[in-house]
């Protein structure tokens, strides 16, 4: 039986609605979502008088936003011009161009010497590179305006240090300034704008500093550790790495300038080591010209950091079991359990959160951005087949 041509369209219209509807509801359990990570973050839990909607009442992620404002005090948002700036900045390829040119900048900057003059085409290449990053903060600032509103360049943070270190450049570059080895560091700082252009690199760092308040917590934490456990270390082994077995006639140990042997005036192998018959356990300097020790508690801290970090550990333990006694391991054992492959990693465990959540909530923004422009996408064309039906009627 043959189909008539009206319900074809009844049909397709249908098609359309319901894929709308679809991606409509979409788009609202990613608000949901979306604001659900945050109040998470934020502790907050069961309380609607305090939960927190990252998107207002009929708000959607829409990557154009700041098109709604005015740019430098009189570009309207329906500019032409204006409307391709704004989507050419945003595109990937610039962005991967504009961090090709960085690393390009770096590499510039590697070939030439600090204790020679300045070749001329490093010179040359500075210039163009900052035109080329003044063009570039240029176009956004036109996009995007400039500070006015809140979806403007310099309202970003990493924009600003963009916009920071590219006028810092001209700075190396004026006549009699670049000379200062300070305006020459400066130029140091462009690799920092790789950041912004790269997603990844850009999320662990929004990830290390929205860590430091949980940091803080376990900060005191290893500052606990450090106090009771300098303390301890001081009423045990203060001045017992003076101990050492030295040559009676010279009052040096026989491998001089080496340490030497660490000894206990006792004559108990278990409570330390005694010295061989021609030698006697006397004071002298400390090892490692005077830091390792636990005469008081500056030293203490600075040996408990080196324990923690793994480097030296064992010696240190081998020489206070010299000086001390076997016993002495019940001391460094829970110093390396705890202080290492505990709060050490609890501070990794802190940050390896911030950076979960850093990924959860841009990969869920950047659906929802993706989702918005497919709605917007489907209602054109919905008004395209109604005005078509408008016509087809009339």
């Amino acid at each position: 039986m043959p189909v008539d041509a009206d319900d074809d369209d009844d049909g397709s219209e249908l098609d359309r609605k319901r894929s709308l509807l679809s991606s409509k509801q979409s788009l609202s359990a990613l608000k949901i979502r979306a604001s659900s990570i945050v109040n998470n973050e934020l502790g907050i839990n069961n309380n609607e008088e305090d939960e927190v909607n990252i998107f207002e009442d009929g708000e959607t992620p829409k990557a154009h936003k700041a098109l709604e404002y005015t740019s430098l005090c009189g570009i309207s948002g329906s500019n032409p011009v204006r409307v391709w700036v704004y989507h050419f900045t945003h595109t990937r390829q610039f962005e991967i161009a504009i961090t090709l040119l960085i690393f390009a900048n770096c590499v510039i900057l590697a070939l030439t010497s600090p204790t020679s003059p300045e070749p001329a085409y490093a010179i040359y290449c500075e210039i163009a590179f900052n035109f080329i990053f003044t063009a570039e903060v240029s176009l956004k600032i036109l996009g995007q305006g400039l500070i006015l509103h809140e979806h403007s360049y310099l309202r970003s943070p990493w924009n600003r240090m963009d916009f920071a270190i590219v006028c810092l450049g001209w700075l190396a570059i004026l006549p009699g300034v670049g000379n200062f080895s300070v305006v020459r560091i400066i130029r140091v700082l462009r690799p920092l704008r790789s950041i912004n252009g790269i997603p990844g690199l850009k999320s662990i760092v929004n990830a290390l500093f929205l860590s430091i308040r949980g940091l803080m917590d376990v900060l005191m934490l290893i500052m606990f550790f450090f106090t009771v456990f300098g303390i301890l270390g001081v009423q045990l082994f203060k001045g017992l790495y003076h101990n050492r077995c030295l040559d009676p006639s010279t009052g040096l140990p026989p491998s001089y300038p080496d340490d030497g042997q660490f000894c206990r005036n006792s004559s108990s192998t278990f409570f330390g080591r005694a010295c061989p018959p021609d030698l006697i356990c006397l004071p002298y300097k400390n090892p490692d010209y005077g830091y390792t020790s636990f005469d008081n508690m500056g030293y203490a801290l600075l040996n408990i950091f080196e324990c923690i970090t793994l480097e030296g550990w064992t010696q240190q333990m081998y020489r206070m079991q010299d000086a001390r006694g076997q016993l002495s391991l019940l001391y460094f054992l829970p110093l390396i359990i705890f202080g290492s492959f505990f709060i050490l990693n609890l501070a990794l465990a802190v940050i390896s959160e911030k950076f979960h959540w850093t990924k959860d909530m841009q990969s869920t923004l950047e659906v929802a951005e993706a989702l918005q422009k497919k709605i917007e996408e489907e209602e054109r064309e919905e008004v395209v087949v109604d005005q078509a039906s408008v016509s087809k009627e009339g």
